[in-house]
């Protein structure tokens, strides 16, 4: 009965209240449990919906795929993940790069139930470059912001003379916060591909760690882990289903032609999500879908994935003028997975915010940037594919982008 009201509430919104009104009369402690409950439940709400706008979790593309069996496996490993030297508390997702890895941990951390089990508190680190003493500091303290007041000030008496002796004193002071303040909240470690870095960032929480590296698996005991090892890529029901969304048709009014380009594409899902992104673009523009097009492009098996990579990237980028194509390949000097805020981006490229957020746009419709949103700020990172894809040898050319990108800072600066 309930729900039919809260479905009829969406036509009618006072259809609730007139129904408690005269439920009231002689019911009146159904009326209270419910008010009970629903207060409750608004709160727990509220404090999700909080959680989601200050996560640091990065947020998710608009078109993806729902992988429900890997996703109830990672769901069921978080709610069963302890606190604890001697507990299970880590979840490895393990897998070849392209996977969908970090997609799946960000869905699932998504989730409601997820979330409350944390106690709304989920902090989140990217160790692609963690590869030096100084690098591996600087991490610890970005989660030292994240952390808040959970972390006491630092004392001003102490001096440090080596990173090595800094380090050491974070993590004890986070193991310290994860013990009292912090025992239910995640940490998420995305891109580890060191096993060096487990020994560093373990503060005893409960800890996800997304890797390429079957090392970094085995540098924890199998009585303190979860392992969630993910396939090669997707299975054709989720290629065709990605393909689906994009268009905003059901599977089955996809043309034979879907399922043949899920076969070219081998399942990558970097792959194919370029592919439904570029279809999904053309369909707004009702611009007619090439099938055939995109399957000879792929349809040489004798080359590997990533010159299909290649092949399809560069296909893109054919939709983009000269000029574009130039910005694009400029990116080179940020590296893969940095988040470059548009105003750096309106400053290196020399454009105005307007045409540079049209830009910005145009290029993450079409999976050659992932826009994120992190504490409210926007930003944009390009994955490593994308990046492997544009490096240019060392030379000229890279010193001459670095020197605009000193120009032209400098020349923002003063105005």
């Amino acid at each position: 009965m309930f729900m039919t009201l809260e479905v009829k509430q969406q036509s009618d919104p006072q259809i609730v209240s007139r129904f408690m009104d005269a439920l009231r009369n002689y019911y009146d402690w159904i009326v209270e449990k419910w008010e009970l409950y629903r207060n409750a439940v608004t709160k727990e709400y509220n404090q999700y919906l909080s959680y989601r706008n200050e996560s640091f979790m990065p947020s998710q593309a608009s078109i993806s795929v729902y992988r429900k069996n890997l996703r109830w496996i990672i769901h069921k490993h978080l709610m069963s993940l302890r606190h604890g030297a001697s507990e299970h508390r880590y979840l490895f997702i393990y897998g070849k790069i392209g996977t969908g890895k970090q997609t799946l941990v960000c869905q699932a951390c998504e989730d409601l139930t997820v979330v409350m089990r944390m106690n709304y508190k989920i902090f989140y680190l990217d160790l692609a470059y963690c590869n030096t003493k100084e690098a591996t500091l600087e991490m610890l303290e970005k989660l030292r912001v994240q952390l808040g007041d959970a972390v006491k000030q630092e004392e001003r008496s102490n001096n440090y003379s080596y990173p090595s002796n800094k380090i050491d004193y974070w993590k004890r002071t986070f193991t310290q916060a994860f013990e009292k303040e912090l025992s239910e909240s995640l940490l998420v470690l995305a891109h580890v591909r060191s096993a060096e870095l487990i020994k560093d960032f373990d503060f005893k929480c409960k800890t996800v760690v997304i890797t390429s590296n079957k090392d970094v698996v085995h540098e924890v005991s199998e009585s303190e882990r979860f392992v969630v090892e993910l396939p090669q890529g997707f299975t054709e029901e989720e290629g065709l289903e990605l393909f689906a969304r994009a268009l905003k048709k059901k599977n089955t009014m996809l043309p034979p032609e879907a399922t043949e380009l899920c076969r070219a594409c081998q399942g990558n899902p970097f792959l194919i999500n370029l592919i439904a992104l570029r279809m999904s673009e053309e369909c707004k523009n009702e611009v007619p879908i090439n099938w055939k097009q995109h399957i000879d492009n792929l349809q040489n098996f004798s080359i590997g994935k990533s010159e299909r990579v290649s092949r399809t990237i560069a296909s893109t980028l054919e939709q983009f003028s000269e000029e574009e194509q130039q910005c694009f390949h400029d990116l080179v000097i940020f590296r893969d997975n940095v988040p470059l805020s548009p105003r750096v981006l309106e400053m290196y490229w020399g454009k105005d915010k307007e045409t540079t957020e049209c830009f910005l746009s145009k290029l993450e419709r079409r999976g050659l940037l992932e826009k994120r949103v992190c504490k409210n700020k926007m930003f944009y990172m390009m994955q490593y594919i994308c990046y492997n894809d544009i490096m240019h040898p060392p030379g000229s050319d890279m010193t001459k982008l670095h020197r605009r990108l000193l120009k032209n800072y400098r020349y923002a600066r003063l105005f």
